[in-house]
């Protein structure tokens, strides 16, 4: 075995050569197992070199031969199983996918990285398939903002920011880290809809991810401007009524509390107004602006 290794490190060549070589001594010594065992690291390193290529289907192929199912090795099996994913885009390999990491939770980390690569990969010719593997990250990482990231991306790559939309609102709910997300979903719903339903969707992400600070931001944000927009077309009343519904979500906001104030002011609601105002000044940390109103 000594000797074999030693060899193993004299073949300076690439991982197809190598393949190659060990391939010819296996059929010289079909018994030795010693060659057996180079073979397969052999064929193992050339299957990677070959999906890190995006060569998905020579990848899986020759993991096939040289590993049949049910494969052994926990890594290869995973590598052949996102290999097909990439060669097909059939999102049923998820569960194969995730088979293998249910009793190989070591790998969950490993797979995570190759998956990014292959949707990396993908991207610039195979918009499908890189949406399947997107997906599947969904599916297996949903705490992870990664694959949520790459499925919203693909879909406005494609034209349909309504699906981008519905991703995000999705993942805004699953994903531990929503900074990104919530950020792109917010400049989607500012190209696509109107302000009555970009509150709408805030409202909706709210709701089911309550007391979420990023969330509670954004849904204060979208309050706000329609608030501001029935202002700045004389609406007072439904001004006074977003600034409100606002406040329900940001109760500390002095300047909400201000906007409140001045819409029942133009209103000619001075009670309400001198009241908000009033709120201004104690929940503000520089309450001059609301003092002076009231």
């Amino acid at each position: 075995i000594e000797s074999a290794a030693e060899l193993d490190r004299l073949l300076d060549v690439s991982n197809e050569h190598r393949l190659e070589y060990w391939r010819a001594l296996g059929l010289k010594h079909p018994g030795n197992p010693h060659v057996q065992s180079y073979l397969a690291k052999a064929a193992d390193g050339e299957a990677r070199s070959l999906f890190e290529s995006g060569a998905y289907g020579e990848a899986a192929r020759l993991i096939e031969a040289s590993c049949p199912e049910p494969c052994p090795a926990p890594d290869q099996a995973l590598l052949a199983h996102l290999s097909k994913l990439g060669e097909t885009g059939d999102h049923g390999r998820s569960r194969d996918v995730a088979d293998v990491l249910e009793h190989h939770p070591q790998l969950r980390e490993q797979a995570l990285l190759w998956m990014r690569s292959m949707v990396a990969q993908l991207t610039p010719d195979a918009l499908d398939r890189a949406r399947a593997v997107a997906r599947v990250m969904t599916d297996i990482f949903p705490e992870s903002e990664s694959g949520w990231l790459a499925l919203a991306g693909l879909h406005e790559k494609q034209g349909d920011v309504s699906a981008a939309i519905d991703v995000c609102r999705e993942a805004l709910v699953e994903a531990e880290s929503v900074e990104q997300l919530a950020a792109i979903l917010d400049n989607l719903l500012k190209r696509l809809e109107t302000p009555v339903e970009r509150v709408h969707v805030w409202q909706d992400v709210h709701d089911r991810r309550p007391g979420h600070p990023v969330v509670a931001s954004h849904l204060t944000q979208a309050l706000q401007h329609a608030g501001n927009l029935a202002f700045e077309k004389g609406l007072w009343s439904e001004a006074a009524d977003w600034f409100d519904r606002a406040l329900a979500v940001r109760p500390d906001d002095a300047l909400l509390w201000l906007s409140k104030g001045e819409a029942f002011s133009r209103e000619k609601d001075v009670m309400q107004a001198v009241t908000a105002w009033k709120q201004a000044v104690l929940t503000g940390e520089d309450g001059g602006a609301a003092a002076r109103a009231a």
